[in-house]
């Protein structure tokens, strides 16, 4: 096959951790190809987040010069979020000091327990900043770097696997105040439910509680924002285009054949952005498929997946006291999965008008299985709504499932496939190695195949794509130093 092109980098996939590992290779001094794998583009929803404070991600955005833009489109958030159950609706303020007296509000008999997770909350999330502001990658990449995180997780109030310290302890006697904390924090990881230990927990909600803001335009907006920085720095970006063979030679990706393309395109690294699911089948050794799988061994069990489906309104229907972000467990007797649990979120949708995004889980086995059970749950969460959102049944305009679009006989042939392009995977780790947060290892079998997608960290929640951007882009970078030189060379010229 005629290579016409070569590029230091391929990318593939255009969500958040690809985007972002490519952006810094580009400033880094590589020739970057995104693929954006013909992925659905993210919906414009004002995402409320609250990574954007933590160290890895400020790092990011300053070395990518891009963090003054990205401030420019923050809105403030009060209250940052809201938690409702049978027993309480919690709203959590932006003051800290009006924070604890709406626990005392809602559940009297457990505020000194409050006062006193949400005191060691404190210092955990400072401990963990420290170890995310380190510099150190995780999953480490070597055995220097295997050493180096192994001292300085050891030293952290968590341990090294992550289930250390006291900060649950507490939860034990005020069941309340768990039942409040785990109905946040169990749909923003994406690790099965029972594999959450406390440094997730302390993570993921200490990072909401201390500040979130709104991003207009969402994670669409940050994904153009990436974007426009790669087309401007040696980059280039074919979203809709989607690899259809990955050649493999002397252990080493040569190139790459784009569907409905004659000629391949050549590189240094191809990097996986997607799930390596839809990475392996297209890997080609002298013709044939490759068919052993390149990660060594640690495929990732799919346990549940995230969907979410977004509700446009023809009127103003919310209720005031109502959050832009609020979590809801409908019955505390029940898991937090399925139709028993959903993350609601306002925004403004294209063309006017109110729209309401409906997150839930779904069980992952049962939803390969057959996947109209998505729809199912989606219909049971409908049904539910109304215990938050009164009346909202009454204002609907239009409903969009979290599998319109999909063919039907796309689902059925490859139905796996399918529901990792759509929706957010939740996964079991059967090693987690360190923090107990680690999915699969940047490096594979192929040498110059890197893994840099939601896999990677799936037990740091929406923090898990910037430390695995930022781990990818290093790894390549290390590999090759003569482009960051170059690069040097050339600015000061």
């Amino acid at each position: 096959m005629i290579v016409k092109e070569h590029f230091d980098v391929i990318v593939v996939g255009a969500d958040l951790a690809p985007l972002l590992a490519s952006a810094l290779l580009c400033k880094r001094g590589f020739r970057v190809l995104v693929v954006g794998a013909g992925e659905r583009a993210a919906d414009p929803v004002p995402a409320v987040t609250g990574e954007l404070e933590s160290p890895v991600a400020r790092r990011i955005l300053s070395e990518l010069g891009i963090a003054q833009i990205i401030k420019r489109k923050e809105r403030p958030v009060d209250p940052l979020f809201q938690i409702v159950t049978p027993r309480c609706r919690v709203s959590v303020p932006a003051d800290p000091q009006r924070f604890l007296s709406e626990f005392a509000r809602e559940m009297p008999r457990e505020k000194e327990a409050a006062r006193m997770f949400y005191a060691d909350l404190d210092e955990a999330l400072e401990s963990i900043d420290g170890v995310l502001g380190s510099g150190a990658a995780l999953p480490p990449r070597g055995f220097i770097e295997r050493q180096r995180v192994r001292r300085l997780l050891s030293s952290s109030p968590f341990g090294l696997d992550g289930l250390g310290g006291r900060l649950l302890d507490v939860l034990a006697d005020a069941p309340l105040l768990r039942s409040c904390v785990f109905t946040h924090v169990v749909p923003m990881s994406r690790l099965d439910r029972r594999q959450i230990a406390p440094v997730h927990a302390a993570l993921i909600h200490g990072r909401a509680v201390r500040r979130q803001v709104a991003i207009d335009g969402g994670i669409r907006a940050l994904s153009e924002i990436l974007l426009q920085r790669i087309t401007t720095s040696r980059g280039e970006a074919k979203l809709s285009d989607r690899l259809e063979e990955v050649v493999v030679r002397g252990g080493r990706v040569a190139q790459v054949k784009l569907a409905g393309q004659e000629s391949a395109t050549g590189c240094d690294f191809l990097v996986a952005g997607v799930e390596m699911s839809s990475i392996v089948p297209l890997l080609r050794r002298d013709g044939r498929r490759v068919d052993e799988s390149p990660v060594q061994g640690r495929d990732l069990d799919t346990t549940a997946y995230l969907a979410t489906m977004r509700l446009v309104l023809r009127d103003e229907v919310f209720p005031e006291p109502m959050a832009r972000l609020v979590h809801v467990l409908f019955d505390e007797g029940k898991p937090p999965i399925e139709a028993n649990l959903a993350v609601l979120e306002r925004g403004s949708v294209e063309g006017g008008g109110e729209g309401l995004w409906v997150s839930f889980l779904v069980d992952g086995r049962r939803t390969r299985e057959d996947p109209r059970t998505v729809d199912h749950v989606a219909a049971r969460v409908r049904r539910r709504l109304c215990r938050v959102v009164p009346f909202i049944d009454d204002f609907v305009r239009e409903v969009r499932g979290p599998l319109d679009g999909v063919r039907a006989e796309e689902r059925e042939q490859d139905p796996a496939r399918v529901l990792a392009r759509h929706l957010k995977p939740v996964y079991h780790l059967p090693d987690p190695g360190p923090w107990g947060a680690c999915g699969l290892g940047y490096s594979s079998r192929i040498r110059n195949l890197i893994v840099c997608s939601r896999q990677v960290l799936p037990g740091l929640g929406a923090e898990g794509p910037w430390m695995a951007a930022w781990g990818a882009a290093g790894l390549i970078a290390g590999r090759d130093p003569g482009k960051a030189r170059w690069k040097s060379r050339m600015k000061r010229l």
